[in-house]
């Protein structure tokens, strides 16, 4: 019974806290909130740009024992960086504590022990893919994963963002492209 709770345990989830920003690492260039017609929280709009900026959700701990955070990541687990369509992973991920005084810096999230009813506020540096972007293409990021260890277990969990965010679709370039910059 032990073993069965250990393989499907999966207390990881969303910790009611997103945007903002994390000490040390890059904010995005004129990210805007989007999509607020009607009772819609709407989306969070990325424009094109070049940098790495910050995608700063949180995780809480929803379980009755502690588990061990071993990567956060905006991949899905069967992706790799090469095949990720926007945005792709560009640094450490770093976390600051969900309650009580924040320090000058974030710390990486690896390695990171939840206790139950613990939550952290989570900096994943991304960056988009390609400089250039279809007109009217749209893509987002609507989940980022978690790879929790409880025991000797180890699980992906999706966990939702606070927000939607929204990017057009990114290209190589080429006739129709559209490319800041250039």
């Amino acid at each position: 019974m032990a073993g069965v709770l250990a393989g499907t345990y999966q207390p990881l989830g969303f910790g009611d806290e997103w945007g903002g920003s994390i000490p040390g690492l890059p904010a995005g260039t004129g990210l805007r909130v989007v999509n607020t017609f009607g009772n819609s929280n709407g989306d969070i709009y990325v424009p094109p740009q070049h940098g790495v900026f910050t995608v700063v959700e949180s995780i809480q701990n929803s379980g009755r024992a502690a588990v061990t955070i071993e990567a956060v990541t905006v991949l899905r687990p069967d992706q790799t960086a090469v095949t990720a369509w926007p945005p792709t992973p560009a640094g450490q991920v770093l976390y600051l504590p969900g309650d009580g005084p924040r320090p000058a810096s974030g710390r990486p999230v690896a390695g990171l022990s939840l206790r139950p009813g613990q939550s952290i506020v989570v900096g994943i540096p991304v960056r988009l893919r390609g400089a250039c972007y279809v007109p009217n293409g749209w893509s987002g990021l609507s989940t980022f994963y978690a790879k929790e260890r409880f025991a000797f277990f180890t699980h992906w969990v999706p966990i939702p963002v606070g927000t939607p965010l929204i990017f057009h679709e990114p290209e190589a370039g080429g006739p129709g492209m559209v490319c800041p910059g250039r």
